[in-house]
C-alpha cells in the first residue's frame, strides 16, 4: 500500500509541476502568433492579383496589357527584402524603381473587354504593376505597387484586387485654311509643334494617314486638311507655329496656337492664310508702293531733280537763242 501510495503521490507532484510550464509555453506561443507579420510568413503559399480597369466615365477599358514584376520578398520580421539595388516598401513611389525593375522577370496580364484580368499563382511579395500596352484611344494608367498578401481590415487576403488609376488625357487638332484670289490650295504649309511633355504621341491626319510625333517635330497640311495629336496628358502645355507664316504675299492669322490640354477635350489650333491677286513675277511684294512706303523715296527724288534740271536747261537754252537773234 505504501509503495502504491508513493507512486501515486509522485505522479500528482509531477502533474502539479508540469501544468504551469505547459500553460506558460502555450501563452508564449499565443504571444508570438499575435505579433506575426503575416499568417504564413516564409511559407510557400501563393496568391492572385485581379485588375478591374475603368476610364474616367466609369466605362470598362478592354484590350490593355499590364506587366507584373516581383520587386521585394517578405521577411520574418514583417519587412521586405528588396530585389533591386535600393530598399523599397509598400509606400515606395513606383516611378522611382521603374527603370531598376526593367531587368527583372515580368508576368503579362491581359485585360478583357469587360475591363478585368487576373494573374494567379503569385508568390508572396511586392509587385510593380505597369500598363505596358494601352488600350486603343487610351493613355497608359499610373503604375502602382501591389502587395500579396494584402492586409485589409486586419485580415490578410491572398486574392488581391486593384483598380488602376487612368490618366486624364485630351487632344490637339491643327487645321489649315487658304483663302483669297491668289490662294494655292495644293500647296503644303509646315507647322512646328512643341509639346511640354517629352514623349511620343500618336497623330492622325484627315487624309487617313497616321503616325507619331515628338515635341519639336513638324506636320504639313494643305487647304482644308487637319492633324490631330492624341493621348496628351491633361495640363500639357503646347505651342504650334506656322513656319511659312506671312510669306509670299500671304497674310497669316491664327487662333488657339498655344495653350494647355484639358481632359477629354480637343484643343483647336486654326491657321488661315489669305492672299489677293497673284503678284506679278519679278516685282517686289506690295508693288506699287503702299501709302507711307519709303523704300523707293530716293529713286523718285533723284528722278524729280533730274527732270527739273532738264527743264531749266531747256528754258535757259531758249532764252539764249532769243538774245542772239
Amino acid at each position: 500500500m505504501l509503495e502504491k501510495y508513493g507512486k501515486n503521490n509522485r505522479g500528482k507532484r509531477w502533474r502539479r509541476r508540469s501544468l504551469p510550464a505547459f500553460l506558460a509555453a502555450a501563452l508564449f506561443a499565443v504571444f508570438l502568433l499575435s505579433f506575426a507579420p503575416s499568417p504564413a510568413a516564409g511559407a510557400e503559399k501563393r496568391g492572385s492579383l485581379t485588375i478591374r480597369y475603368f476610364d474616367l466615365d466609369g466605362e470598362p477599358v478592354g484590350g490593355a496589357e499590364f506587366s507584373l514584376r516581383l520587386v521585394a520578398e517578405p521577411m520574418w520580421d514583417g519587412g521586405y527584402r528588396s530585389l533591386l539595388s535600393r530598399e523599397i516598401d509598400a509606400e515606395t513611389e513606383p516611378s522611382e524603381i521603374a527603370v531598376l525593375a526593367e531587368e527583372l522577370p515580368a508576368i503579362t496580364l491581359s485585360i478583357a473587354e469587360d475591363g478585368s484580368g487576373k494573374a494567379g499563382s503569385l508568390p508572396e511579395g511586392l509587385y510593380l504593376v505597369e500598363e505596358t500596352l494601352p488600350a486603343e484611344g487610351h493613355f497608359a494608367s499610373v503604375p502602382f505597387i501591389a502587395a500579396i498578401p494584402d492586409r485589409e481590415k486586419e485580415i490578410w487576403t491572398y486574392d488581391v484586387e486593384a483598380e488602376p488609376k487612368p490618366l486624364a488625357a485630351g487632344e490637339l487638332r491643327i487645321t489649315k485654311t487658304v483663302a483669297g484670289e491668289g490662294r494655292e490650295t495644293d500647296r503644303r504649309f509646315s507647322f512646328r509643334v512643341r509639346i511640354g511633355d517629352d514623349g511620343e504621341f500618336p497623330v492622325r491626319y484627315s487624309t487617313g494617314e497616321t503616325g507619331s510625333i515628338r515635341t519639336g517635330d513638324t506636320v504639313s497640311l494643305r487647304h482644308g486638311e487637319s492633324a490631330t495629336v492624341s493621348m496628351l496628358p491633361a495640363g500639357t502645355a503646347y505651342e504650334v507655329e506656322e513656319i511659312e507664316a506671312d510669306e509670299d504675299g500671304y497674310r497669316t492669322t491664327a487662333s488657339g496656337e498655344e495653350g494647355n490640354i484639358e481632359a477629354k477635350k480637343t484643343a483647336e489650333a486654326a491657321f488661315v492664310n489669305e492672299r489677293g491677286a497673284t503678284p506679278t513675277p519679278g516685282l517686289p511684294p506690295h508693288y506699287p508702293p503702299q501709302t507711307g512706303d519709303q523704300s523707293h523715296a530716293g529713286f523718285y527724288l533723284l528722278l524729280g531733280i533730274t527732270a527739273a534740271m532738264a527743264l531749266i536747261a531747256v528754258l535757259f537754252g531758249r532764252r539764249k537763242r532769243k538774245k542772239g537773234a
